[in-house]
């Protein structure tokens, strides 16, 4: 029962440290990644993305940085294989790959002499899990073709695996001038109002970020003079922020630190319990206690034998509760809401089964707060126990009455850990109480419009059966 208790309260925590690690804690798999810098195109609050007018006057006018990538997203259809697979497709400069540090496992990446003129290179590279699920992890695949919208693409290299680009899903790269033809968007790379594509940067050594943030205002001057803004808006600005920031979602954070702060108050509640277990146990053992120091114990060594017995407890707690996290985790992802697919998507710290991982962090938490959980819980009956009147002690041979009468009288102890245990469950019963009351409201509210039984879709049709927009505006598709 001890071992199932602690099991329970460290696999919540260890659960909770395994999300917080792999989604706030883990550095970014890049090259130096505290270098990194997303760059953002800022008008009044909102941001927006770069159009490819703006990123190469950018890419130009700039001192700052070591090197600058752009990037998009977009998905697309892989056919010519058995089966034809919908899969999100990564367009990104030459740099792109140079700068985050990423090489491929088999072939190469994408040449400099490759990012300038317009559907000029047909190439890809894919990504690992692609590589072994479509191609069977055929080392031939280097220099065959596949088919993305229906366009040929000669594959150049092998990605390693866990790597899924900036969005965290990715699973095929092609460079980024070949947008117009892979969109069916044929002015993508000149219309200066066609904003679709995000920008990453690396500083020079020694250079801060706040150091980058003082150049943007120069660099939105440069660009406002070469794409003055639209009438209705205001001027642009640039904003610079550490990638690994812009990686992390703040209302993910408080949500995760909330929880950490629940089970936290779950793994209080048992170490309470346990102190109480351990309490009535060490009442049982008064006698053996009381001829130890009788013969020469001190109380020291005592108390250290004791802990040493909860610290066993809390590693075996702390064995249940790391195989109680592993299962958690896997219904943690499973439990993820399918809705919420594109906003996963926009971080890398993504809540994906290959992200969060058992690993050497996660496991050094469990051990530790198993180690620190067994001195919670036994540091009290340790130094309870060992606080005898040892005559009395040695006299109560056979128990009776009256050694019973006496131990009544050391139950305060127990009571106010009763009572402790008591009032941490309540806040914590009312707490989940609220939680649930809030979502249960949320899911009541009255959107304005039926909502049982209807389902959402996407098509995307080809070009030659739609028809051209009528005009091109700001944020078209033109």
């Amino acid at each position: 029962m001890a071992v199932l208790t602690l099991g329970l309260g460290i696999g919540a925590n260890t659960t909770i440290f395994s999300l917080i690690n792999a989604l706030l804690l883990r550095p970014l798999p890049y090259k130096n990644p505290d270098a990194l810098v997303a760059l953002d195109l800022v008008n009044g609050q909102s941001l927006f993305p770069w159009s490819y007018p703006m990123f190469d006057e950018l890419r130009r006018d700039q001192r700052t940085f070591e090197s600058m990538a752009g990037f998009s997203t977009l998905d697309v259809n892989l056919t010519g294989i058995e089966t034809p697979e919908r899969l999100r497709c990564e367009l990104v400069s030459a740099s792109y790959f140079p700068m985050l540090g990423i090489e491929a496992t088999r072939g190469r990446v994408f040449r400099p002499d490759e990012d300038r003129e317009p559907d000029a290179h047909p190439l890809a590279l894919v990504g690992h899990t692609l590589w072994r699920q479509k191609f069977g992890g055929d080392a031939g695949l280097i220099g065959r073709t596949i088919h993305l919208n229906e366009l040929s693409y000669t594959v150049v290299g092998v990605l390693p695996r866990g790597f899924k680009g900036q969005s965290g899903d990715i699973e095929v790269w092609v460079p980024l001038t070949m947008a117009p033809s892979l969109s069916h968007i044929p002015k993508r790379l000149v219309n200066a109002q066609n904003f679709w594509m995000r920008t990453l940067a690396r500083l020079k050594p020694g250079t801060s970020v706040a150091q980058a943030r003082a150049e943007m205002p120069v660099l939105a001057s440069e660009i406002e003079k070469a794409y003055p803004h639209p009438s209705m808006m205001s001027p642009w600005k640039v904003q610079a922020t550490s990638l690994v920031e812009a990686k992390t979602d703040p209302a993910m954070r408080k949500s995760l630190l909330i929880m950490s702060g629940a089970v936290g108050f779950v793994l209080l509640i048992a170490c309470v319990n346990m102190a109480n277990i351990m309490m009535g146990r060490a009442m049982s053992r008064r006698k053996e206690i009381a001829v130890r120091l009788a013969i020469g114990a001190s109380r020291g060594a005592l108390i250290r034998q004791l802990l040493i017995e909860s610290v066993i407890l809390g590693l075996l707690g702390g064995i249940a509760g790391f195989f109680i996290a592993d299962h958690a985790i896997d219904l943690s992802i499973a439990l993820r809401p399918e809705a919420s697919e594109g906003f996963w998507a926009g971080f890398a710290r993504s809540l994906q089964s290959e992200s969060i991982l058992m690993d050497a962090p996660v496991v050094a938490f469990n051990v530790a707060l198993s180690i620190l959980a067994g001195v919670l819980f036994g540091l009290l009956p340790a130094f309870e126990s060992t606080r005898l009147d040892l005559n009395q002690a040695l006299k109560d041979v056979t128990g009776g009455w009256s050694a019973r009468l006496r131990s009544l009288r050391r139950l305060h102890s127990r009571s106010a850990l009763i009572a402790g245990e008591m009032a941490l469950a309540l806040v914590l019963l009312a707490g989940a109480g609220l939680m649930l009351e809030s979502f249960a409201r949320m899911l009541r509210t009255n959107v304005g419009a039926a909502t049982d039984h209807v389902l959402t879709a996407s098509v995307d049709l080809r070009p030659e059966n739609t028809r051209p927009q009528p005009r091109c505006g700001l944020m078209s598709s033109c």
